[in-house]
């Protein structure tokens, strides 16, 4: 599930790496935060330009960088 998280995220920032900092709260998220951006990054993947898939990016990323 991480890396698909990570594969997702960084489609979606046009191929750029996610920072150190927020690759490292990735993998110390919670099975139920872990399950909550694997869900976004779903949502993302289905229809990646489309208003509830930039909120949903917008969440998911948040959700890492506060955890």
């Amino acid at each position: 599930d991480l890396h698909r998280i990570l594969e997702v995220l960084e489609r979606k920032m046009g191929g750029k790496k996610l920072s150190l900092k927020a690759r490292e709260k990735l993998f110390t998220l919670s099975g139920d935060q872990t399950r909550l951006v694997t869900s976004l990054c779903d949502r993302i993947s289905e229809d990646k330009r489309s208003a509830g898939a930039n909120i949903a990016y917008l969440l998911a990323i948040a959700l890492i960088l506060l955890s």
